[in-house]
């Protein structure tokens, strides 16, 4: 295919995409100006969030600019009436009804339920007061809601999944609580503990309400809400024509948070290059906010052992954290001899590491209760010993050096929350990290031949503005020195930017935007980074493009739709993907570029228990000769934001 016309293809696909953007989806037309708060009369149903809604009564619901929703009540009532008569017709059938009650929940009476915006502000007015009693009520998986703790689940096939579903305990939830009995109320450590209690993998949604003593206002009680969430599952994702991976997982066994993950990896044409990870992870020991995990892993080119234990700097009450994690293991690598050859090493080696941080709240005489600022001190010792290698010499196979490294880093951390809908989610309520953070990090790393030193600065942001768009960049500069002169430089900068939800003829859009540069001066030779896949372009996989720095930029546009059918809801979005990778002699935008463009979806439906599935494709108009042209991928996959929180010093990463 001609470049000519792979440009004519990609401007069509682009074309197209616009199309299906702003017609197909454009189920519901509604105002322009989406109004503060909408009239539902009783006895009608509602779509609100991609959730279906019926009021008895007549009702006043007030939104936000982040809630969807769809007035065409005869698609909602032939969705209530669909799920009503599959209901029907399983429910003298005892394993057909179990099977419907573990796939779908009915739709819930949300007369009471009302679209509030958690933060800090809510407790502000009991600042100081003091914590007489704590109350813990966990919800059931179905047909519960935390702001209506009294809704009552009606249908069987609901009612057997909540029996067959085990509670998570409730002194599990206690282990989770920032505060005690006696404690002063401060606004910021409830605001914090909601967003711990709602970052639980196996909890849908949490909520914390205040109530003051009637005799002695002096006191007040808590009530922390929780709705579980169906933990057990399986999912999968696609690679390519002939490889895979399918996960099986409880992330609440028997109530007690801990987790159970095991993914096989399949390969159809290499029964060989099949295999298993395993992972059994033990959250929050005995209230400690320490967690514990074992990994085994077994792939084809690869098995390995590890033990592992951590604590985060979860608030910024948090005094101390660390982390010490034991592996072993064997693998064999593919070492590059130059661009056309390579060959294939075994390695095993021995890998230990331990790190410890301090906390230091940084007081603010002119508004204490708001400051969040802190300086951090972390300390960190790791070992990397190889005991089956290949010949190492002063100047080659450095990659395979025995490593002891010790570390220092100061950090000076900022970080506050807000909370939004419609980012990563269609509709729960979601913590976005905004902030400043500041970290030195050096100390000395001593290999077979020689002791070098280590320096790094890096400095990242985060910010909110006043029109609601985001904005998250990170700068990093590190190097090793050794005879006076800088070795293994890197300079690497991290962007991200989100904006603001956009009313567009009823349909909800969001962008994001993202670029990496990375630069890396005078490093190994076996030491290249690609564009491949989360590094560039998405599902792009090639090991012979490779430099020593690269750009890459990811555009998207995601479309909430007001669209329902069926209990449906789908997220639409089309992407542009930039890459490009070269070496030191020339500038980066003289090397030949790559990039792909595509359409996905993501499909979630609140009566399945299996939530959301995303679905792209992807077109390469500039790709390598032999390269496909097209590639399918399905997966469950988020995106991570960075925050604003040291964890291990560590030397920045080339990759």
């Amino acid at each position: 295919m001609s470049k000519k016309t792979s440009h004519i293809i990609g401007l069509l696909f682009v074309i197209i995409l616009i199309i299906i953007s702003k017609s197909t989806f454009a189920i519901t037309k509604l105002k322009p100006n989406t109004p503060d708060s909408i009239f539902v009369k009783g006895g009608n149903y509602i779509v609100i969030d991609n959730k279906l809604m019926f009021f008895k009564t007549d009702t006043t619901i007030y939104i936000s600019d982040t809630t969807t929703y769809n007035t065409d009540t005869q698609k909602a009532k032939r969705s209530a009436a669909f799920y009503k008569k599959l209901e029907k017709k399983v429910y003298n059938k005892k394993f057909a009804s179990k099977l419907y009650g573990l796939l779908f929940v009915s739709e819930s009476d949300s007369s009471s339920n009302k679209n509030t915006r958690k933060s800090e502000s809510e407790f502000l007015k009991y600042q100081g007061k003091i914590i007489k009693n704590i109350s813990i009520k966990t919800l059931d998986v179905f047909g519960t809601n935390i702001y209506d703790t009294l809704s009552q689940v009606s249908s069987f096939a609901s009612k057997t999944a909540n029996r067959i579903h085990i509670r998570t305990n409730k002194r599990i939830i206690k282990n989770n609580l920032l505060f005690n009995l006696g404690d002063t109320v401060d606004p910021y450590v409830i605001s914090d503990n909601e967003r711990i209690i709602r970052d639980l993998s196996f909890i849908t949604d949490s909520r914390i309400i205040i109530n003051p003593e009637t005799v002695d206002t002096n006191f007040v009680n808590i009530i922390i809400l929780t709705k579980d969430a169906w933990t057990m599952g399986l999912e999968g994702q696609i690679y390519d024509r002939t490889s895979g991976r399918i996960d099986i997982f409880d992330k609440n066994i028997f109530g007690t948070g801990n987790q159970q993950i095991n993914k096989f990896y399949l390969n159809s044409e290499n029964i060989d290059k099949s295999g298993y990870k395993g992972y059994y992870r033990i959250n929050n020991i005995k209230g400690s906010f320490i967690s514990g995990e074992l990994k085994y892993f077994n792939l084809y080119d690869r098995t390995s052992y590890e033990i592992n234990f951590k604590k985060k700097f979860l608030t910024p009450e948090v005094k101390y954290a660390g982390g010490l994690t034991v592996n072993r293991t064997f693998l064999y690598d593919n070492v590059f001899i130059n661009d056309s050859l390579t060959f294939t090493i075994p390695l095993n080696f021995n890998y230990q590491d331990l790190w410890i941080g301090k906390s230091i709240k940084i007081q603010n005489k002119i508004n204490n209760s708001k400051d969040r600022t802190r300086l951090i001190l972390s300390a960190r010792l790791m070992r990397k010993e190889f005991t089956e290698r290949p010949n190492i010499k002063p100047d080659s196979n450095q990659m395979f050096y025995n490593i002891s490294r010790a570390l220092v880093s100061i950090g000076i951390s900022k970080q506050h929350y807000y909370k939004t809908k419609l980012i990563r989610g269609f509709g729960k309520t979601e913590d976005i990290p905004y902030g400043s953070l500041l970290e030195f990090t050096f100390g000395s790393e001593l290999d077979n031949y020689e002791n070098r030193f280590y320096s790094g600065l890096s400095f990242s942001k985060g910010i909110v503005t006043k029109k609601l768009y985001y904005f998250n960049s990170k700068i990093s500069v590190g190097s090793y020195f050794n005879n006076n002169t800088f070795e293994n430089a890197i300079i690497r900068f991290d962007g991200l930017y989100l904006s603001k939800l956009i009313n567009f003829h009823g349909l909800k859009t969001r962008h994001y935007f993202k670029i990496n540069y990375t630069n890396g001066i005078k490093r190994y030779d076996e030491e290249r980074i690609n564009i491949n896949r989360d590094n560039g372009i998405r599902d792009f996989s090639l090991s012979t493009i490779y430099g020593k720095k690269r750009f890459s930029a990811k555009l998207e546009n995601v479309i909430f739709p007001s669209f329902y059918f069926y209990g449906f809801g789908v997220a639409i979005f089309s992407f542009l993907d930039f890459g490009v990778v070269g070496n030191n002699n020339n500038f980066i935008f003289k090397n030949k570029y790559y990039s792909g463009i595509g359409i996905g979806f993501k499909i979630r439906n609140d009566n399945l228990v299996l939530n959301s599935l995303e679905i792209r494709i992807a077109y390469y108009p500039r790709k390598p000769p032999n390269y496909e042209n097209m590639t399918i991928h399905i997966s469950n996959q988020d995106f991570e934001i960075d925050n604003f929180s040291t964890t291990l010093p560590d030397v920045i990463k080339y990759e």
